[in-house]
């Protein structure tokens, strides 16, 4: 096997296994800053759903729905965007519940 197909393969095996459970952890974290943050104004508690769904609202509403076209990239390389992606997508929901659980204290 080649080290291309070797890549393109633990590249799939990481989105496949990985981004699913970070969905959950966005939208986890999403219900507690909202149950921190909103519940308090009066607003109902929301479930890990629609959390997910406001999550991706979010998302598309500052990124917007397109994506510019990449330059041909290695296998390599694409692995690597696959790691940040996914580093990032645990550690920046962490960082925002820790900053969200400090404000929280100050409430």
């Amino acid at each position: 096997m080649k080290d291309s197909a070797k890549a393109l393969s633990a590249i799939a095996i990481i989105l496949f296994a990985c981004l699913p459970l970070s969905f959950f952890w966005c939208a986890y974290v999403t219900t507690v800053l909202w149950g921190w943050f909103a519940v308090p104004l009066g607003v109902q508690q929301i479930g890990i759903f629609h959390a997910y769904g406001l999550a991706l609202l979010a998302a598309v509403m500052v990124r917007g729905y397109s994506r510019k076209k990449q330059p041909k990239r290695t296998p390599t390389e694409e692995l690597e965007d696959a790691q940040h992606i996914l580093v990032s997508t645990i550690l920046a929901p962490a960082l925002v519940l820790l900053f969200g659980w400090l404000a929280h204290l100050g409430m």
